[in-house]
């Protein structure tokens, strides 16, 4: 099939609207108006209309994906109002005969505002129709605005979350609300009532944590225009031989295309909404001011108050954000406009230090959250020195690149090393090696095992044989790439503190666990307010709990069957875990 595709030089990225003057093809064949990103895992689509197939040709099917590309997961939304109901087409006429108009040619308006990563606006003819924003959906349907949010979710073969379906195939949800006009309000407040799925990303595709909204959409688009036949469509509905010879009619024709950016204006502009990062980590007396931005870009008035749900375990400065960690724990810190009252939260997670203040054993350092990088100017930009970010992890790691991380460490002490790393085929990385500079002092260079070229982010962990020394105090931890082009890709870095050698198992603390051994959940009786340390034979702690009062509960599922040494305050007992 002859068809065209045309893409755009620049990218977009939010806040940004776009919109095109289109008349689609009157056959059968997908007219399409897209954003997608380089890496195929995010697509907005402007519009997807089936210009002379049966059934679809009444509707303009307004959606998006976001993807996993290994192993393949695709979620769009699929409740039925996003096949879009317009009066002036039916089962009869379609959009491709209204656009054909009979040899003179009608165009529609189609556009997208996309204000900010977890919120959507779709336009036809200037018309504000449907509205993605976190966890609820609002779309006119008729002379009405419903406002629905998904009503459960279901985990596939691959172990990717999706919304439910209903028995007839579309997106099970629930009516929150309904109004005349487009009411934001509404729309919110249907989000809050949510069961809190998120509508842009629910399977957490694109980054963020399953405890809270998932990331969304942050990377910047590609806009594309063609003409395509999916699979699906191929199957039953090929064009005809007459169709494809009549290039008048099988023709999807383009006016213009037009990229709007917020800009700065003397009238008031309101706050649409916030977002703050998903989550942050900090130890005891350790100090965190969270990421967030305000859309749009040019409000008004972009002031924010900060409060904290659980003051006992982080507080909160409630002008600037900075959070404080008290105690080992979890607690929710909440960022809200003065205009609007618009709010998200981050997670905030204190892990306990026995010690000083900073990162305690065992502690991890995300790849991505690097300091920054350097190296050399090649392989995925040539313009750019170092590695690529993703949401959870670098790429694109070249020879001599690499990443630093300043940390403050809280305990002294000699700490092993795993990353959690992946090398694609010898082929494309021949000899690749991860080097650990310390404080500008190299301290070991490891082989990382080569694994299929289609592996490249299937990561496994993989420990140094050598361990490293760390005072308490301030760190810069450099990680660098060594071998061919291509040398590897890196989720993660764990340092974990070594046991002493010492396994002589004390009674001086009137110490039981129950049941032990165990298959999951134990109680740890008489360690009052302490830190507890859950290590390896070898030495290497790889759980740490803060007890409350005088019993803690452990969680053993996530460790392997075997034996434990259990330390609080200095004591030491075994735990066995089958």
């Amino acid at each position: 099939i002859n068809s065209g595709c045309v893409t755009s030089n620049a990218k977009v990225l939010y806040p940004v609207y776009v919109e095109a003057a289109v008349s689609v093809a009157n056959i059968s064949l997908a007219s399409c108006f897209w954003l997608l990103s380089p890496d195929d895992t995010q697509e907005i689509d402007i519009i997807e209309n089936y210009g002379n197939v049966n059934w679809y040709k009444q509707f303009t099917h307004i959606s998006h994906h976001s993807f996993v590309r290994n192993p393949f997961t695709d979620y769009q939304p699929r409740d039925w109002n996003s096949w879009y109901v317009d009066s002036r087409v039916s089962n009869t006429y379609g959009w491709g005969d209204w656009c054909w108009n009979n040899g003179t040619r009608r165009y529609m308006r189609m556009g997208v505002y996309w204000i900010s990563p977890k919120h959507f606006e779709y336009y036809i003819d200037g018309e504000i129709v449907r509205v993605m924003y976190n966890n609820a959906t609002a779309t006119k349907v008729g002379a009405t605005w419903e406002y629905t949010y998904f009503n459960s979710t279901y985990v596939d073969g691959n172990g990717k979350t999706h919304p439910s379906n209903t028995s007839a195939g579309y997106t099970d949800v629930t009516k929150h609300s309904t109004s005349t006009t487009y009411d934001f309000a509404k729309l919110e407040a249907a989000s809050n009532a949510s069961k809190g799925i998120s509508v842009i990303d629910p399977g957490w595709f694109q980054g963020g944590t399953t405890t809270t909204i998932p990331t969304g959409f942050t990377k910047e688009l590609d806009i594309i225009i063609n003409v395509e036949s999916q699979e699906w469509l191929a199957t039953s509905h090929t064009p005809s031989d007459a169709d494809l010879a009549n290039s008048a009619r099988n023709q999807m024709k383009v006016d213009w295309v037009r990229v709007y950016k917020p800009t700065t204006s003397t009238g008031n502009i309101a706050v649409t909404s916030v977002d703050v990062a998903a989550t942050a980590s900090l130890a005891i007396n350790e100090k965190v001011t969270p990421s967030y931005t305000v859309y749009p870009s040019n409000a008004t008035n972009k002031a924010v108050t900060w409060t904290s749900d659980n003051t006992t375990v982080a507080t909160v400065n409630q002008a600037t954000g900075e959070v404080t960690g008290i105690k080992a724990g979890t607690a929710n810190i909440t960022a809200k406009t003065a205009d609007g009252n618009k709010t998200d939260v981050c997670i905030v997670t204190v892990s306990a230090a026995s010690t000083g203040t900073g990162l305690s054993s065992p502690f991890t350092l995300e790849a991505e959250n690097y300091t920054r990088t350097g190296g050399i100017a090649a392989g995925w930009d040539e313009t750019v020195a170092g590695v690529k970010k993703t949401t959870s992890y670098i790429n694109y790691v070249n020879n001599g690149d690499y990443i630093e991380h300043d940390v403050v460490i809280a305990e002294a002490g000699e700490y092993n090393v795993q990353f959690y790393i992946c090398s694609p085929a010898a082929t494309q990385a021949p000899n690749p090696m991860v080097e650990l500079i310390l404080d500008g002092t190299s301290k070991f260079s490891l082989s990382v095992p080569n694994k299929a070229l289609d592996e490249w982010n299937t990561f496994t962990a993989l420990t140094s044989p050598t361990k490293i020394n760390l005072t308490a105090g301030s760190h810069t931890i450099k990680i660098k790439a060594n071998g061919g082009e291509w040398v590897w890709n890196l989720d993660r870095t764990v340092f974990s503190k070594t046991l002493s050698t010492n396994l002589n198992f004390s009674t001086t603390k009137q110490i039981s666990i129950f049941p032990n051994p165990t298959k999951g959940v134990c109680y740890i009786h008489g360690a009052e307010n302490n830190i507890i340390h859950i290590y390896t034979l070898s030495g290497v702690e790889v759980l740490q709990v803060v007890s409350n009062n005088n019993q803690a509960q452990i969680n053993t599922s996530q460790l392997q069957p075997g034996v434990y040494i259990v330390v609080i305050d200095g004591t030491k007992t075994k735990l066995i875990v089958q």
